[in-house]
């Protein structure tokens, strides 16, 4: 009896050493703990039996996203990541990764300089932040925009999507303004300067200033012809609750995903590639991993995996693909 049950905690243990060990970096705190919980559901849903997942939360901040990475490299080993999902995480672990020979795959969008900055360890299933900025400059001067201010919550995510903009936009960008806090003072301020420079089109390349009600001080300002462009963070209910009626006719990037969420989606096609990545090399076998991923998917210069963006707009309070007719 006793000999079995030795063989039984043996086996069990060798089960666990076993497992293939997957650090994931993702908001599981504050504002962003709803988006985390999907990018979650996302994830579990291709997860293979064989990989143990390791959470740690970024909480969408830099720090906090370093600790995290820092606890999963030096505590858990960890070779392989999945994520961070948010900005300035991203830009912040990147250049870790060459040091520790290790890998990330993001299952969101990113700027690109962070494939540079990891030297080539850190892949995104995801459009980049330029390649979507690009986009809705060409798709804003297509629909008549030619003269774009651009408002923002300051931010490095945001500084790369106002930099391709103005890189790839055709008409004048009359001005960059941003804030860092979303209180009512400084929405009205910002809406008044709006007013006065006078532009076509307001270009925001996140979705905060909708969320902290920029439409509606616009809305006060009887600035209702204002076209307005964001990108694919806009479809959310989160949004689509605070813009309620003055966001009709919002304009934003989305992958062409068809009707798919983006935040479920790209997780479980970075969970996918993180299966077959540890089918073939393991999770520790990092170069291995390296050159799987460039001779098996379409990942460009950039590490961004190849991919299609549309536009779509709000319509009767409904996020919908933008009819061409």
């Amino acid at each position: 009896m006793r000999i079995f049950l030795f063989l039984h905690i043996l086996f069990l243990t060798q089960l666990a050493f076993a497992e293939e060990q997957v650090g994931v970096i993702i908001p599981l705190t504050g504002d962003f703990t709803r988006y985390g919980e999907k990018i979650r559901d996302g994830l579990e849903k291709e997860k293979s039996e064989e990989i143990k997942y390791i959470y740690e939360d970024e909480g969408c901040n830099a720090q906090k996203a370093i600790t995290a990475y820092k606890k999963l490299s030096h505590i858990d080993n960890i070779k392989l990541f999945l994520g961070p999902w948010c900005g300035s995480p991203q830009t912040s672990v990147a250049p870790l990764l060459p040091g520790s020979k290790q890998m990330a795959i993001l299952g969101s969008s990113a700027p690109e300089r962070v494939y540079t900055e990891s030297q080539g360890r850190m892949f995104s299933v995801q459009h980049s932040i330029e390649q979507e900025s690009r986009f809705n400059a060409e798709r804003a001067y297509e629909m008549g925009a030619r003269k774009v201010v651009i408002l923002f919550l300051d931010n490095d995510f945001s500084r790369a999507h106002e930099k391709a903009f103005r890189d790839e936009f055709k008409g004048e960008v009359l001005e960059t303004l941003t804030y860092s806090t979303p209180d009512a003072s400084a929405l009205k301020s910002l809406a008044l300067k709006i007013k006065k420079l006078s532009p076509d089109t307001l270009y925001i390349p996140d979705a905060f200033p909708l969320m902290h009600g920029i439409l509606k001080e616009l809305h006060t300002l009887h600035l209702n012809d204002l076209k307005i462009f964001s990108v694919y963070s806009a479809e959310s209910e989160d949004v689509l609750t605070a813009i309620s009626s003055f966001g009709e006719g919002l304009y934003y990037s989305y992958p062409v995903i068809g009707e798919q969420e983006a935040l479920k989606y790209f997780p479980a096609k970075a969970a996918q590639i993180v299966r077959a990545v540890v089918s073939k090399c393991g999770s520790k076998d990092i170069e291995c991993a390296i050159s799987f991923l460039k001779s098996k998917y379409a990942f460009n210069k950039n590490g961004v995996l190849e991919g299609e963006l549309g536009l779509k707009t709000v319509k009767d309070g409904k996020f919908k693909w933008l009819s061409l007719d």
